[in-house]
This record gives C-alpha cells, sequence and structure tokens, in this order.
C-alpha cells in the first residue's frame, strides 16, 4: 500500500496538461488575430463590423480551445517522440484556420460592398475620354515645334485646356479609383493642376514678364507637374487604357 501511495501521487495530471495545451493554443489563436489585425486594418467600419471584432475573438478562444487543442493534444500523448512536430503542426493549423476564418467575417463582406458595376461609371468615363483627348488635341498644338504659335493657336489651345478642366470636374473620383488606385491623385493634382496652371499663366501673360512674372512662375510650376503626370502615364496609362476601353467596361 506504501508503494501504490507513493507512486500515485506521481501519475500524470492529464487534467493539467489539457488545460495548459488549451490555454497555449488559444494563445496563438490571439497572436494570429493581432498579426491579422494590424497587417490588413479593419476591413469593415459598419456597426456590424465593430459588433464582428468583439464575438470574433471570443468565438475563437472557444473554438481554439476544444477543437484545436483537444486533437492536437490527444496526438501529442498518443506519439510523446513527436511532440515538437505536433505542437509546430498545431501552430501552423491555428494560424491558418483563424486566417481563414478572418478572411470571410472581415474581408470578403469589404470586397463584396466594394465592387462596382460599370455601367455606373457611364457618364464619368465620357468626361474622362473627353477631358484626355481634349488634353491631347491642346498638346498637339504646342508641341508643334519650329514655330511660334499664332494667335488662332494660341486661342484653340486655351479653349481645348479649358474644356479639359471643366470635364474633369465631372469626372468622379469614384471612377478614377476604379480605374487605378493612384489615378485620381495623379489625375487631379497633376494633369488638372498643371493645365489650370498653364491656363491661367497664359492668359495673365503680357509683355515685358519676366521669370519673377507671377504667369511666367504659374507656367514653369505647370511644367514639372505636367513631367511628373507623363511619366506616371508612361508607366500606368496603358493598364488604364485596357480597362477603359474593355468591352465589359
Amino acid at each position: 500500500m506504501k508503494k501504490l501511495n507513493e507512486i500515485g501521487p506521481n501519475q500524470p495530471d492529464y487534467d493539467s496538461k489539457a488545460m495548459n495545451y488549451s490555454k497555449m493554443t488559444i494563445g496563438y489563436f490571439l497572436i494570429s488575430f493581432i498579426y491579422l489585425l494590424i497587417s490588413t486594418g479593419i476591413q469593415r467600419s459598419d456597426w456590424l463590423g465593430f459588433v464582428l471584432l468583439i464575438v470574433f475573438p471570443i468565438v475563437g478562444i472557444f473554438v481554439s480551445s476544444i477543437a484545436i487543442a483537444m486533437p492536437f493534444f490527444i496526438m501529442s500523448r498518443m506519439f510523446p517522440r513527436f511532440t515538437l512536430f505536433v505542437t509546430i503542426a498545431s501552430i501552423i493549423t491555428t494560424f491558418y484556420v483563424t486566417k481563414i476564418a478572418y478572411h470571410f467575417v472581415f474581408v470578403k463582406p469589404k470586397l463584396e460592398t466594394n465592387f462596382v458595376s460599370p455601367a455606373k461609371f457611364s457618364q464619368d468615363k465620357v468626361m474622362f475620354k473627353d477631358s484626355i483627348i481634349k488634353y491631347g488635341e491642346a498638346s498637339d498644338i504646342t508641341n508643334d515645334s519650329g514655330r511660334k504659335a499664332t494667335k488662332e493657336e494660341t486661342s484653340k489651345v486655351l479653349e481645348l485646356t479649358l474644356i479639359t478642366i471643366e470635364d474633369s470636374k465631372k469626372v468622379g473620383d469614384e471612377f478614377l479609383d476604379y480605374l487605378h488606385p493612384d489615378l485620381k491623385k495623379n489625375y487631379r493634382d497633376k494633369l488638372i493642376k498643371s493645365l489650370q496652371l498653364y491656363y491661367d499663366g497664359l492668359v495673365g501673360s503680357k509683355d515685358g514678364d519676366t521669370l519673377e512674372s507671377e504667369s511666367v512662375k504659374k507656367q514653369i510650376e505647370s511644367v514639372t507637374l505636367m513631367s511628373e503626370w507623363s511619366r506616371w502615364w508612361e508607366s500606368n496609362g496603358q493598364e488604364i487604357a485596357d480597362k477603359l476601353f474593355s468591352e465589359k467596361n
């Protein structure tokens, strides 16, 4: 009896070990959840997204502590020599289960909400195309090197520039974002701003202007912005044109 009493207290406490394994798996889940939250950001800003942000970790703790932890704990008891590999497998499983669940709860609904039909942008498409065409026509006149533009040509350039500026105001930001995530900034802050400066500088110019004249400064700034736009469009224009003139659009 004495022998049995000595052996009894030294037997493995499986309940305690199972509890510790569950706590460890919960820790893996919380780390995975925080990592996904930081790396992807809060994808949903509606009230349901706020509720899910609270509910998701609660449900995740429950699921990870039972549905994930228990099978791997049993395997670690059955194959004690492979405890390290079982632990690594449990970490990987916890992360990917969390990632898949996170995607379906937070990311996928946001993507579906953001989807818009190209038909919605029919008017924006017309105005954007017209602004690019008119800008091109004005550029063809100003780029005709070797001679000074006539009064009629200058007047035409001003007319086309003004039309481009006015057309741009009828193009929605959402449409520009739809064509390319960086188009809005480059289209408005470089192309259109450049044309506005060019127009204002040319209209305000007069005989005797120097490099210090306001009209000349505007035209110089216009050239700088236009160069930036040209470089950006050279890298991204084909992608935008393909989407703009696609049959589906």
